[in-house]
């Protein structure tokens, strides 16, 4: 599939910029920057309520088949098989043991 544009919300072939959460509270949506997502300690709260959806607003991480490892920021393209021996994603973003992201991946 080829995109014309990217969506910021998507995230198939590349993260995804932009998360996307609805308050559990009240109903609205609220945007999120995926960095300010995966900024430990940051707190995140609804727009029209107040209420903390921060644990709504967290990126997990995900085992991506195409490089074999675990990635902080998934894409939607994780399930692919590689296309090719020793492929090396550039938006891979490492995660340690705890799943916590090691380095992050500016995702352009």
């Amino acid at each position: 599939m080829s995109c014309w544009i990217c969506n910021p919300f998507c995230g198939h072939c590349k993260p995804p910029k932009k998360k996307s959460v609805t308050c559990p509270s009240c109903g609205k949506p609220a945007f999120f920057d995926v960095a300010d997502a995966i900024t430990e300690g940051k707190t995140h709260k609804c727009p029209l309520c107040g209420a903390d959806i921060t644990e709504f607003v967290k990126v997990d991480p995900e085992y991506c088949k195409k490089i074999g490892q675990m990635c902080g920021i998934p894409c939607g393209s994780n399930n692919d098989e590689p296309p090719m021996e020793g492929f090396e994603c550039v938006y891979h973003t490492p995660v340690d043991e705890n799943g916590r992201i090691i380095k992050p991946t500016v995702v352009a």
